[in-house]
């Protein structure tokens, strides 16, 4: 009775155990990914928004300055700017904005001049 028991208290840890093991494996994502919204930046006399964004490195790719073009809630990457991880400032012309970033890792990369052109 007190075997029966026992096999029966291992069964259950067990399976328990493989049930863990299982959803550890289904649920894990490798690379994570978190973008963070730098800036919102609404363009005169056009129907798009532009967004400024910050994609952190991981394994397999540098941290970066994305730019990419909002339109009816559809998203297009405009421009990506690696191995830079801050916003300075930025300023719009008739039809390109001007993006001033910078590495605050590196000392020699301050402030570099980016131009975009609008579509």
């Amino acid at each position: 009775m007190k075997r029966k028991t026992i096999f029966k208290v291992l069964g259950l840890i067990f399976i328990l155990s493989i049930i863990i093991i299982f959803y550890q494996l289904f649920t894990f994502k490798l690379f994570d990914v978190n973008y963070t919204i730098i800036e919102k930046i609404s363009i005169p006399d056009k129907k798009y928004q532009i967004h400024i964004y910050y994609v952190p490195g991981d394994a397999t790719i540098e941290s970066s300055i994305q730019v990419r073009k909002i339109e009816n809630n559809v998203q297009e990457v405009l421009g990506r700017y690696e191995r830079f991880n801050y916003l300075n400032s930025y300023s719009i012309t008739k039809d390109s904005i001007i993006l001033f970033v910078s590495d605050s890792s590196s000392v020699g990369k301050n402030n570099i001049k980016q131009a975009l052109i609008l579509p």
